[in-house]
């Protein structure tokens, strides 16, 4: 939640309208200043431009707000919404899970494919801790 609070957002990728450029928060070294490339979910109904629109926008309603309590209040929202054992950082989970079974045509194994879209490091097995999820297709 972090990063969608505050960190900085690069230019429109126009060739793909799902992909977006941000710079992340657990990047150090060379990494550190540099905008790393995720996307959107194929078939989500919004392009990157109307994603960063909806981001700016929330960025501005949230001026004055502390990053902490800003995700105090999405976990409230998704604990009344969703379950009381779903947090923010499960978001992600989800994302690359839903990601892993329905966007990955070249059947990468879980973890490595994990790795690749939430951009951990190449010999990383992070991909492990976000793979708490089950996707069920209804």
């Amino acid at each position: 939640m972090s990063e969608t609070f505050d960190n900085e957002l690069g230019q429109i990728v126009r060739k793909n309208d799902k992909a977006v450029k941000m710079k992340l928060d657990k990047k150090s070294g060379d990494d550190k200043d540099k905008f790393f490339t995720f996307e959107l979910i194929r078939d989500s109904p919004i392009t990157n431009k109307e994603w960063k629109k909806m981001l700016l926008d929330t960025r501005k309603a949230l001026v004055g707000v502390d990053a902490g309590v800003f995700n105090q209040r999405i976990n409230k929202i998704l604990k009344r919404e969703l379950r009381d054992d779903v947090s923010s950082h499960d978001l992600r989970s989800m994302y690359a899970v839903y990601r892993f079974n329905k966007e990955n045509p070249e059947k990468q194994n879980l973890t490595g494919y994990l790795a690749q879209i939430l951009s951990h490091g190449p010999t990383s097995d992070s991909g492990i801790a976000y793979s708490n999820f089950s996707f069920v297709e209804k």
